[in-house]
Protein backbone atom coordinates (compact mmCIF):
# COMPACT_ATOMS: atom_id res chain seq x y z
CA UNK A 1 0.00 0.00 0.00
CA UNK A 2 2.88 2.53 0.78
CA UNK A 3 4.40 2.02 -2.69
CA UNK A 4 1.19 3.11 -4.39
CA UNK A 5 0.39 5.69 -2.00
CA UNK A 6 3.85 7.09 -2.89
CA UNK A 7 3.45 6.63 -6.91
CA UNK A 8 0.48 8.79 -7.02
CA UNK A 9 -1.68 9.27 -4.00
CA UNK A 10 -0.43 12.48 -1.72
CA UNK A 11 -2.24 13.48 1.18
CA UNK A 12 -3.49 17.24 0.60
CA UNK A 13 -2.64 17.33 -2.93
CA UNK A 14 -5.00 14.78 -4.71
CA UNK A 15 -6.92 13.35 -1.43
CA UNK A 16 -8.34 14.84 1.15
CA UNK A 17 -10.10 14.07 4.28
CA UNK A 18 -12.99 16.23 5.58
CA UNK A 19 -11.14 17.68 8.16
CA UNK A 20 -8.26 18.65 5.50
CA UNK A 21 -11.03 19.69 3.41
CA UNK A 22 -12.55 22.16 6.18
CA UNK A 23 -9.26 23.79 6.31
CA UNK A 24 -8.85 24.62 2.65
CA UNK A 25 -12.58 25.60 2.68
CA UNK A 26 -11.78 28.15 5.34
CA UNK A 27 -8.58 29.83 4.47
CA UNK A 28 -10.24 29.99 1.21
CA UNK A 29 -12.54 32.79 3.03
CA UNK A 30 -9.38 33.99 5.27
CA UNK A 31 -9.91 31.91 8.35
CA UNK A 32 -8.69 29.25 10.41
CA UNK A 33 -10.01 26.22 11.79
CA UNK A 34 -10.59 25.72 15.69
CA UNK A 35 -9.57 22.19 15.69
CA UNK A 36 -7.75 21.80 12.47
CA UNK A 37 -8.52 18.04 12.99
CA UNK A 38 -12.02 16.78 13.03
CA UNK A 39 -13.31 20.19 13.96
CA UNK A 40 -16.58 21.73 12.50
CA UNK A 41 -16.07 25.27 13.31
CA UNK A 42 -13.90 28.16 12.44
CA UNK A 43 -12.26 30.28 14.95
CA UNK A 44 -13.62 32.80 16.76
CA UNK A 45 -14.17 35.95 14.34
CA UNK A 46 -15.07 38.41 16.87
CA UNK A 47 -15.69 39.10 20.24
CA UNK A 48 -19.04 41.51 21.31
CA UNK A 49 -19.91 42.78 25.09
CA UNK A 50 -23.55 42.89 25.67
CA UNK A 51 -24.44 46.33 25.98
CA UNK A 52 -26.93 48.18 25.18
CA UNK A 53 -26.42 48.49 21.33
CA UNK A 54 -25.87 45.13 21.14
CA UNK A 55 -29.31 44.01 23.31
CA UNK A 56 -31.03 46.54 21.33
CA UNK A 57 -29.61 45.00 17.95
CA UNK A 58 -30.68 41.56 18.83
CA UNK A 59 -34.04 42.45 20.60
CA UNK A 60 -34.71 43.97 16.67
CA UNK A 61 -34.71 40.53 15.73
CA UNK A 62 -36.46 38.92 18.30
CA UNK A 63 -33.78 37.68 20.85
CA UNK A 64 -34.04 39.00 24.43
CA UNK A 65 -33.43 38.66 27.93
CA UNK A 66 -35.22 35.68 29.92
CA UNK A 67 -35.52 36.64 33.55
CA UNK A 68 -34.49 33.97 35.80
CA UNK A 69 -34.38 33.66 39.69
CA UNK A 70 -30.99 35.18 41.06
CA UNK A 71 -30.09 31.85 42.90
CA UNK A 72 -30.07 30.58 39.05
CA UNK A 73 -26.19 32.33 38.74
CA UNK A 74 -27.02 32.54 35.09
CA UNK A 75 -28.12 35.24 32.75
CA UNK A 76 -29.99 33.93 29.99
CA UNK A 77 -31.00 35.16 26.08
CA UNK A 78 -33.93 33.62 24.51
CA UNK A 79 -34.74 33.93 20.59
CA UNK A 80 -38.95 34.04 20.83
CA UNK A 81 -38.84 33.65 16.71
CA UNK A 82 -40.83 30.67 15.77
CA UNK A 83 -38.50 27.42 15.09
CA UNK A 84 -38.71 25.18 11.93
CA UNK A 85 -40.30 22.02 13.16
CA UNK A 86 -37.66 19.13 12.54
CA UNK A 87 -39.24 15.61 13.01
CA UNK A 88 -37.57 14.39 16.43
CA UNK A 89 -35.45 17.36 16.99
CA UNK A 90 -35.86 19.88 19.56
CA UNK A 91 -33.18 22.52 18.69
CA UNK A 92 -32.25 24.78 21.44
CA UNK A 93 -32.78 28.79 21.28
CA UNK A 94 -31.25 30.19 24.27
CA UNK A 95 -27.91 31.51 24.74
CA UNK A 96 -26.41 31.09 28.61
CA UNK A 97 -24.31 33.10 30.43
CA UNK A 98 -22.23 32.65 33.39
CA UNK A 99 -20.62 34.31 36.54
CA UNK A 100 -17.15 35.80 35.78
CA UNK A 101 -14.21 34.18 37.03
CA UNK A 102 -12.27 37.30 38.31
CA UNK A 103 -15.55 38.80 39.80
CA UNK A 104 -18.75 36.28 41.02
CA UNK A 105 -20.57 39.00 41.69
CA UNK A 106 -20.96 39.90 37.37
CA UNK A 107 -21.58 37.90 34.33
CA UNK A 108 -19.36 37.65 31.68
CA UNK A 109 -21.97 38.67 29.02
CA UNK A 110 -19.69 38.00 25.97
CA UNK A 111 -20.95 36.60 22.74
CA UNK A 112 -18.27 34.93 20.18
CA UNK A 113 -18.98 35.27 16.35
CA UNK A 114 -18.02 32.05 14.53
CA UNK A 115 -18.80 30.05 11.55
CA UNK A 116 -20.01 25.99 11.11
CA UNK A 117 -18.77 24.49 8.14
CA UNK A 118 -20.43 21.01 7.25
CA UNK A 119 -19.58 19.09 4.25
CA UNK A 120 -22.50 18.27 1.29
CA UNK A 121 -21.89 15.82 -1.59
CA UNK A 122 -25.50 16.82 -2.86
CA UNK A 123 -23.77 20.24 -3.13
CA UNK A 124 -20.33 19.42 -4.23
CA UNK A 125 -18.90 21.61 -1.54
CA UNK A 126 -18.27 22.96 2.10
CA UNK A 127 -21.58 24.77 3.27
CA UNK A 128 -20.75 28.32 5.78
CA UNK A 129 -23.00 28.56 8.86
CA UNK A 130 -23.60 31.44 10.97
CA UNK A 131 -22.65 30.54 14.67
CA UNK A 132 -22.92 32.59 17.94
CA UNK A 133 -21.51 31.46 20.93
CA UNK A 134 -22.01 32.72 24.85
CA UNK A 135 -19.87 31.71 27.67
CA UNK A 136 -22.08 28.98 28.78
CA UNK A 137 -24.05 27.18 26.39
CA UNK A 138 -25.28 28.23 23.09
CA UNK A 139 -28.34 27.54 20.97
CA UNK A 140 -27.81 25.10 18.49
CA UNK A 141 -31.24 25.76 16.09
CA UNK A 142 -30.06 27.20 13.02
CA UNK A 143 -32.73 30.19 12.56
CA UNK A 144 -31.32 31.27 15.82
CA UNK A 145 -27.93 31.21 15.08
CA UNK A 146 -29.16 33.06 12.12
CA UNK A 147 -30.37 35.68 13.90
CA UNK A 148 -28.42 36.61 16.34
CA UNK A 149 -25.28 36.69 13.64
CA UNK A 150 -26.92 39.34 11.51
CA UNK A 151 -28.02 41.51 14.51
CA UNK A 152 -23.82 41.21 15.18
CA UNK A 153 -22.98 41.75 11.78
CA UNK A 154 -25.19 44.02 10.04
CA UNK A 155 -24.51 47.25 12.05
CA UNK A 156 -20.60 46.07 12.39
CA UNK A 157 -17.58 48.09 11.50
CA UNK A 158 -15.28 47.20 7.89
CA UNK A 159 -13.07 44.91 9.89
CA UNK A 160 -15.24 41.53 9.78
CA UNK A 161 -14.14 39.26 6.71
CA UNK A 162 -16.12 39.47 3.58
CA UNK A 163 -17.91 35.94 4.13
CA UNK A 164 -19.31 37.17 7.44
CA UNK A 165 -20.99 39.69 5.46
CA UNK A 166 -22.39 37.43 2.73
CA UNK A 167 -23.48 35.22 5.44
CA UNK A 168 -25.78 38.19 7.24
CA UNK A 169 -26.68 39.28 3.78
CA UNK A 170 -27.69 35.84 2.27
CA UNK A 171 -31.54 35.61 2.09
CA UNK A 172 -30.44 31.46 2.98
CA UNK A 173 -28.72 31.65 5.90
CA UNK A 174 -25.48 30.07 4.09
CA UNK A 175 -22.76 30.34 1.75
CA UNK A 176 -21.40 27.42 -0.40
CA UNK A 177 -17.87 27.08 -1.60
CA UNK A 178 -17.83 24.58 -3.91
CA UNK A 179 -15.08 22.06 -5.20
CA UNK A 180 -14.42 24.45 -8.23
CA UNK A 181 -14.15 27.35 -5.99
CA UNK A 182 -11.44 25.04 -4.43
CA UNK A 183 -9.84 24.42 -7.50
CA UNK A 184 -10.78 20.82 -7.07
CA UNK A 185 -13.69 20.47 -9.66
CA UNK A 186 -14.71 16.73 -10.31
CA UNK A 187 -13.47 15.41 -6.31
CA UNK A 188 -15.45 12.44 -5.16
CA UNK A 189 -15.66 9.90 -2.27
CA UNK A 190 -13.23 7.42 -2.73
CA UNK A 191 -16.36 4.70 -1.27
CA UNK A 192 -17.81 5.67 -4.47
CA UNK A 193 -15.28 5.47 -6.90
CA UNK A 194 -14.71 1.60 -5.59
CA UNK A 195 -19.37 1.60 -5.67
CA UNK A 196 -18.16 1.48 -9.63
CA UNK A 197 -15.84 -0.98 -9.51
CA UNK A 198 -18.03 -3.49 -7.39
CA UNK A 199 -21.11 -2.76 -9.93
CA UNK A 200 -23.71 -4.05 -7.00
CA UNK A 201 -21.49 -7.47 -6.78
CA UNK A 202 -21.50 -8.27 -3.78
CA UNK A 203 -18.46 -10.42 -3.24
CA UNK A 204 -16.35 -7.55 -5.06
CA UNK A 205 -17.54 -4.77 -2.33
CA UNK A 206 -17.07 -7.23 0.39
CA UNK A 207 -13.33 -7.60 -0.62
CA UNK A 208 -13.28 -3.93 -0.28
CA UNK A 209 -14.55 -3.66 3.15
CA UNK A 210 -12.48 -6.09 4.64
CA UNK A 211 -9.89 -4.42 7.12
CA UNK A 212 -7.02 -6.45 5.20
CA UNK A 213 -8.52 -5.65 2.06
CA UNK A 214 -6.73 -6.62 -1.66
CA UNK A 215 -7.64 -3.66 -3.06
CA UNK A 216 -4.67 -0.92 -2.55
CA UNK A 217 -5.51 2.27 -1.94
CA UNK A 218 -7.89 0.91 0.15
CA UNK A 219 -11.54 1.71 -1.13
CA UNK A 220 -13.04 2.04 2.78
CA UNK A 221 -11.50 4.55 5.38
CA UNK A 222 -11.64 2.38 8.44
CA UNK A 223 -11.14 5.81 10.55
CA UNK A 224 -14.43 6.86 9.73
CA UNK A 225 -13.61 10.65 8.10
CA UNK A 226 -13.64 9.21 4.65
CA UNK A 227 -11.21 10.10 1.90
CA UNK A 228 -12.26 12.21 -1.07
CA UNK A 229 -10.05 12.32 -4.77
CA UNK A 230 -9.03 14.47 -7.33
CA UNK A 231 -10.30 13.80 -10.76
CA UNK A 232 -7.05 13.91 -11.94
CA UNK A 233 -6.17 10.62 -10.01
CA UNK A 234 -9.33 8.81 -10.13
CA UNK A 235 -8.71 7.09 -13.71
CA UNK A 236 -5.38 5.66 -12.16
CA UNK A 237 -7.28 4.15 -9.32
CA UNK A 238 -9.80 2.75 -11.25
CA UNK A 239 -6.91 0.91 -13.09
CA UNK A 240 -5.40 -0.12 -10.24
CA UNK A 241 -8.13 -1.73 -8.32
CA UNK A 242 -9.19 -3.03 -12.10
CA UNK A 243 -5.84 -4.99 -12.11
CA UNK A 244 -5.77 -6.20 -8.34
CA UNK A 245 -8.97 -7.92 -8.45
CA UNK A 246 -8.01 -9.68 -12.24
CA UNK A 247 -4.68 -10.71 -10.45
CA UNK A 248 -6.76 -12.05 -7.04
CA UNK A 249 -9.45 -13.90 -9.56
CA UNK A 250 -6.55 -15.43 -11.30
CA UNK A 251 -4.90 -16.60 -7.94
CA UNK A 252 -7.64 -18.17 -6.75
CA UNK A 253 -8.08 -19.81 -10.24
CA UNK A 254 -4.16 -20.90 -9.60
CA UNK A 255 -4.67 -22.55 -6.31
Amino acid sequence: MEQILKSFLVRGKNCFTQSELFVRAAASKGLEMQNPVGGSYCKTIKEYKLDKNVLSRLASKGIERQVRPESDGVYTLVDNNPQEKIPGFVPSNYWNFGKRKDNDQKFDLRLFLGIKLELSIKERGIIFFPAVFATICSADSRLSNRWAFEALVEDDDASLPDVAKQLARSQEGRVVVSWTDLGLGGLRMMIDLFLEVAKHKENVFALGQAKKSIFDPAPIDHTGEGLFVAEIIQPSIFKTWERQLKEYRESLFLS
